[in-house]
C-alpha cells in the first residue's frame, strides 16, 4: 500500500493534550505531525541536523492544509501517525503527506504540507537537490483534499473582528531561532473569545509568510463569516501567517 518512503508511530493521548472541551486540540495535533516529519526527515537523511551541518540549509514551512474528521480521539486513547514525502512542486518546494487514524482504523485527520528549501547564509528559497527530488518522485501519492475556495480575505472592517497582542518569548523559538509553526497556530485561536461555544473545527490552511522572532509583538486578529473565520497574524505591517478555518 505505501511504496514510497513512510514511516509510522503511535502515540497514546495524556490529559496535558486535552482542551477545554476534554478533546485533543487541533495545535497538538498539528504538533505530533510536526514531530513524525522530523523523525521521517532524519531516517531518510534530510533532516536539519544533515542538511544544516552539510550544506548550510533548512526546511522551511510554506503551507498546511488539513481535513478533521467529526470524531476526535479522547484521553488514554491511542493514535497512529502515518506521513510519507509526497513529491514536489517545482525544484524548489517539497511536500509531505499526513493520515492520523485510531485503533478501530477510523480517521481522525488528513494533511498535506509545503517546504521550501533555504539556504541559511543567504536568507533565501533553494532549488532542492537531485537526493531530495529522488526521495519525493512526483508519483508518490497524496492525501486527498475537499476543494477550500475561500480565499485569504482577512477584513479588518468586519463588524465580527477580534484581536489579542502576542509577545514572542524565548519559549517560543526553535532550532532556526524563530518561532515554530505550532505556536503561530496556537496563535490563531487566541482572537476568537468563544471558541468552545463553536462547533468542531473542520478544516485549517494556514500560509506562512514570515518568520517571528525575540522579543516582536504580533497581533492575532480573526474576521468571522458564517461557518468559517479568517485570519491574520502581523507584527506592524508585516504578515506574519494568514489562515481559512471552517466549522461545523
Amino acid at each position: 500500500m505505501h511504496p514510497h518512503p513512510h514511516r509510522e508511530e503511535k502515540f497514546t493521548i495524556r490529559t496535558a493534550d486535552l482542551d477545554s472541551r476534554s478533546e485533543v486540540s487541533p495545535v497538538v495535533l498539528f504538533s505530533l505531525l510536526q514531530e513524525l516529519a522530523i523523525n521521517h526527515a532524519d531516517e531518510l537523511g534530510v533532516g536539519l541536523k544533515s542538511i544544516i551541518e552539510g550544506s548550510g540549509h533548512t526546511w522551511m514551512l510554506s503551507r498546511m492544509r488539513i481535513v478533521f474528521a467529526p470524531t476526535r480521539p479522547k484521553f488514554g486513547e491511542e493514535i497512529r501517525v502515518l506521513t510519507w514525502p509526497a513529491g514536489v512542486q517545482g525544484r524548489a518546494m517539497a511536500l509531505r503527506c499526513f493520515r492520523v487514524r485510531d485503533t478501530r482504523d477510523a480517521e481522525i485527520l488528513r494533511a498535506e504540507t509545503e517546504w521550501f528549501y533555504v539556504n541559511i547564509a543567504r536568507q533565501r528559497i533553494a532549488r532542492l537537490p537531485d537526493t531530495i527530488m529522488e526521495i519525493a518522485p512526483r508519483t508518490a501519492p497524496r492525501v486527498e483534499l475537499p476543494e477550500m475556495s475561500e480565499k485569504f480575505e482577512f477584513d479588518d472592517t468586519a463588524d465580527l473582528f477580534d484581536t489579542a497582542e502576542i509577545r514572542v518569548r524565548r519559549a517560543d523559538l526553535d532550532i532556526n531561532n524563530h518561532v515554530n509553526h505550532t505556536h503561530i497556530i496556537a496563535w490563531l485561536f487566541e482572537s476568537l473569545a468563544d471558541i468552545s461555544d463553536r462547533p468542531l473545527l473542520r478544516t485549517m490552511d494556514i500560509v506562512f509568510r514570515q518568520e517571528a522572532r525575540l522579543g516582536d509583538t504580533l497581533v492575532s486578529a480573526a474576521s468571522r463569516g458564517h461557518s468559517h473565520t479568517f485570519h491574520k497574524i502581523s507584527r506592524a505591517d508585516t504578515t506574519i501567517a494568514q489562515a481559512v478555518l471552517t466549522w461545523g
